[in-house]
């Protein structure tokens, strides 16, 4: 499957945040949109997963350890287990990740311009001769 924004896990993710910005969507909820857009998260990708929602979406609870800059002590709060009951809870996207979406849109119709500009070039070239 070629990666697009119609089938990438991280941009699914930041675009259903967005749309959900003002009442905020848990993981639980998030895993259900991704199966309904055919996008499945595999056993092993899950921790990591899981791990980037909670840095990217705002929990009260889990929003101190990831501030933490003891390094065992971030890794012993954000064990798997300790994110996985917060499943449930619901998440507000955060302005880094709110960014990341919007220099995402930017990229994609930068990139079709660029293609645009191209085959307007090449066709101009080719009138000439």
């Amino acid at each position: 499957m070629k990666p697009n924004s119609e089938n990438n896990i991280y941009f699914l993710t930041l675009e259903f945040g967005v749309k959900n910005i003002s009442k905020g969507i848990s993981f639980n909820q998030l895993l259900e949109y991704l199966k309904s857009k055919s996008v499945l998260v595999e056993d092993n990708f899950m921790p990591y997963f899981r791990y980037w929602f909670y840095e990217s979406f705002f929990i009260q609870e889990v929003y101190p350890s990831f501030q933490s800059t003891n390094t065992i002590e971030r890794q012993s709060a954000l064990n798997n287990d300790y994110l996985k009951a917060q499943d449930d809870k619901l998440a507000i996207i955060t302005g880094t990740a709110n960014q990341s979406h919007l220099e995402f849109i930017e990229l994609k119709f930068a990139y079709k311009s660029s293609k645009t500009a191209t085959k307007i070039a090449i066709a101009s070239l080719m009138l000439q001769f």
